[in-house]
């Protein structure tokens, strides 16, 4: 495609080269750029992309489009067949150049975003559950990855930058799928990698404190949410128990349907008699003179919100009540989400995603119904990211768990010790049942020997996760097979 199309109605100088130049590929990380390709250099959280233009011409790019010609280094390069585009903001062209490269793809699909701190991967397979028993192939964009039908890329972000956002969109269109749910993360809304995608509608599930490294406090972090529901769209669906939702709900004015869930009185759609059995939850939902009964087979209260979420997506798609209760009832659970290790041991090992103060307790609370023993925690914090949050965790582990192993989960660049001890900080101040153990192998297999009849083993923070991060590399660590490899040696002298 020719450079001045794909700049059309973009403001930007012409530094050097010209507007007629053939575009066949498009990139922001320079090892990536084939021939033909024009280049983006993004500035990073620590990298600014400016430093790598002249390996991406290297590799082919013939076109550069940069906001900081100070950091360029073009006068450098003495290349007289490379173009060389300055705009003020480099994300937001990249956005809009993506979108247009791949003809527009979110207007051939019917995408619904959903945004918050915990439930976005649980609700949007949930949602794409629904979508599917009512005959719609539907893809996913997300933390699991990006799936349609067969197809599966693996994903690096919950969000992914907005060229592969597009690309991925058209390979959907191409599958002919009809609707597409994504996990929009915070991280995306303020870095523009969403900013060219035509939204059908947007689901909000709560907010709690993460991702303030980035955000730097909790109003910033709502903000960066808030943006998701500036979007042209049919509908937003808000969790107003929470209270940046019901925040959030008395802000938005310019959707005509916006709808609240919850609980509570002030919620439209009214979630009401809930009903835990062994394996199974009932529920109501209230709207109006109308009650509508479900019966899923998941547990926990934090996966009822999770579910309402969706289920009013599908009612505002106009899908038949029948088919939306019926794939309710069936609908299978999430890879790392309340997972449970299959075992003929006398006690049971959940893995979950939870990795913020909030998911943590949420699924601490959600296992006590169904306790007849201990429940053992197994948790650590990741490294070079929110430090607020780990005491806050610990102590919500120690007052909620009959046990806790402090251990190391993707420490980065961080000494995991002395994030053990940040944890610590807050768990010793509630109880004194805890031990530290900075293998997190030895920390799984130190709860598996200390469970007797009934216990339940959380092992809280990777989830779907398959590696363990250690500085800037990723470790093969897959909690199944290590839960796996443990009970198969259960009974031997090694392992006693």
């Amino acid at each position: 495609m020719i450079l001045e199309k794909l700049m059309k109605n973009i403001s930007y100088t012409l530094v050097q080269g010209n507007v007629y130049t053939d575009i066949e590929d498009l990139c922001y990380d320079s090892r990536r750029c084939v021939k033909n390709s024009l280049f983006f250099a993004v500035a990073g959280y620590e990298i600014n992309g400016n430093r790598f233009i002249a390996d991406a011409v290297n590799n082919g790019a013939t076109v550069v489009v940069t906001d900081d010609l100070s950091e360029s280094g073009i006068d450098k390069l003495k290349d007289s067949n490379l173009t060389v585009v300055s705009v003020n903001n480099v994300r937001e062209v990249m956005s809009a150049v993506a979108s247009m490269f791949y003809d527009f793809p979110s207007q051939k699909i019917k995408v619904i975003g959903i945004t918050g701190t915990n439930g976005k991967t649980t609700t949007a397979f949930y949602l794409k559950q629904i979508l599917e028993y009512s005959g719609y192939k539907t893809g996913v964009i997300g933390t699991m990855g990006n799936i349609c039908g067969d197809v599966f890329l693996e994903s690096t972000h919950t969000t992914p930058e907005s060229i592969e956002i597009h690309k991925i969109l058209d390979m959907m269109v191409s599958e002919n799928a009809e609707y597409v749910v994504m996990e929009v993360s915070s991280h995306a809304l303020e870095l523009n990698r969403v900013d060219h995608v035509k939204f059908q509608g947007s689901i909000f599930t709560n907010l709690t404190q993460d991702h303030l490294d980035f955000h730097k406090d909790i109003e910033s972090y709502y903000k960066a949410k808030r943006k998701l529901f500036d979007f042209d769209q049919d509908f937003c669906i808000i969790n107003v128990d929470d209270d940046y939702g019901f925040r959030l709900k008395n802000e938005i004015g310019n959707i005509e349907r916006v709808v609240g869930f919850g609980v509570k009185d002030h919620a439209e759609y009214k979630i009401k008699d809930i009903d835990f059995k062994e394996g199974t939850t009932e529920f109501k939902i209230e709207h109006q003179d109308e009650i509508l009964n479900y019966e899923m087979n998941q547990i926990g209260e934090y996966n009822i919100f999770n579910m309402c979420g969706a289920i009013l997506a599908a009612k505002m798609e106009d899908l038949e009540e029948t088919a939306i209760k019926q794939s309710v009832k069936n609908v299978k659970g999430v890879k790392g989400r309340l997972e449970i290790i299959p075992s003929e041991q006398k006690f049971t090992i959940v893995i979950d995603f939870a990795h913020t103060p909030d998911g943590l307790e949420n699924v601490l609370k959600s296992l006590k119904k169904n306790l007849g023993g201990r429940l053992i925690t197994v948790f650590g914090c990741g490294g070079n990211r929110d430090k607020e949050k780990r005491s806050k965790m610990g102590a919500i582990s120690g007052r909620l768990s009959d046990f806790s192993i402090i251990t190391s989960d993707n420490p980065r660049r961080e000494d995991p010790d002395s994030i053990i001890k940040d944890i610590q900080s807050g768990i010793s101040a509630v109880t004194e049942s805890y031990l530290l153990i900075t293998d997190r192998k030895e920390a799984i297999k130190k709860a598996i020997h200390m469970a007797d009849q009934g216990d339940i083993i959380l092992l809280a923070g990777k989830g779907h996760e398959m590696v363990q991060i250690i500085g800037d590399e990723k470790f093969p660590f897959d909690e199944r097979e290590i839960a796996r490899e443990i009970l198969n040696n259960y009974d031997s002298d090694d392992f006693r």
